[in-house]
C-alpha cells in the first residue's frame, strides 16, 4: 500500500515533471505527498542554511528540517537563510498548488549530498514511493555529470517511479 509520496525538487530542472504523477499517484492511493529540497554545499558555500536542532538524528550527515506550513529555516544567526529561503519559498508554492483530492503535503528542506539526503529522508520519514524526474543523460555525460536520479534507485529501500523529461 502506498500511504506517503516523496517528491524531490531541484530548482531550475525538470524535477517538477513528476509532480503530476505523483498527484495522480495520491489521489488514486489517497495518500499524501512530501515534497524535498536539498541545498548542496554548492548552492550553500561552506556552511549549510539547515541548522540541526536538538534531537534531531544526523549521524548520516543530512540535516532537514520538515516544514507544515511553518516558519521558514533560519540560519545560524537566526535569520532566513538565503539558498534555504528560496527553496522553501518554492516548496510552499508548489505544495499550495495541488488540489483539494490530493492528501495532505507536507514539505522537507535538507542539508548535504542531493541523493545520500533524500534516501536517508525516505527512510526516516517512512516514504513509502519516491516520484522523481530525469534529464535522462546516458554514457560520458552521466558519468562527468553524476546522476542523483541513479544514485537513489540503487540505495532507496522503496521504489523509484522516474518520470524522463
Amino acid at each position: 500500500m502506498i500511504s506517503t509520496i516523496m517528491v524531490p525538487i531541484d530548482p531550475g530542472s525538470l524535477s517538477e515533471l513528476a509532480l503530476d504523477p505523483a498527484a495522480e499517484f495520491a489521489k488514486a492511493h489517497k495518500a499524501s505527498i512530501t515534497l524535498v529540497a536539498v541545498v548542496t554545499d554548492a548552492d550553500s558555500g561552506p556552511t549549510s542554511d539547515i541548522i540541526p536542532e536538538a534531537g534531531d538524528d544526523i549521524t548520516t550527515g543530512v540535516a532537514y528540517r520538515r516544514q507544515s506550513s511553518a516558519g521558514p529555516v533560519l540560519d545560524s544567526a537566526g535569520h532566513p537563510g538565503h539558498a534555504g529561503a528560496a527553496l522553501q519559498q518554492q516548496l510552499s508554492d508548489i505544495a499550495q498548488n495541488f488540489g483539494p483530492e490530493v492528501g495532505p503535503v507536507d514539505t522537507i528542506l535538507a542539508s548535504g549530498d542531493a541523493a545520500e539526503a533524500i534516501v536517508d529522508i525516505a527512510r526516516r520519514e517512512n516514504i513509502d514511493l519516491i516520484i522523481m524526474a530525469t534529464h535522462g543523460r546516458t554514457g560520458i555525460a552521466r558519468g562527468v555529470l553524476g546522476s542523483v536520479t541513479d544514485a537513489v534507485i540503487r540505495n532507496a529501500d522503496v521504489p523509484v517511479l522516474v518520470v524522463r523529461g
